[in-house]
């Protein structure tokens, strides 16, 4: 199996799509060993990945550094 960690986090990408390019036919294997590899599910790490790319994370971000300062 190829390297879960190079998941693609774009939407355009199907779930399914994506477990057969790693090796993955089953979705429940995947949706397991992915689990295992991140200690999240796949729809859960690809939201928490957008939910990082959004202004609004990347504001609160730098309002943290900010204070830090």
């Amino acid at each position: 199996h190829r390297d879960l960690h190079s998941f693609p986090t774009r939407r355009s990408s199907d779930l399914k799509d994506i477990a057969e390019r790693v090796g993955y036919y089953n979705m429940s294997s995947f949706t397991r060993r992915f689990k295992l590899e991140t200690g999240t599910t796949p729809s859960d790490y690809r939201k928490m990945q957008e939910n990082r790319r959004s202004p609004e994370f990347s504001n609160g971000l730098q309002q943290r550094d900010r204070k830090k300062t």
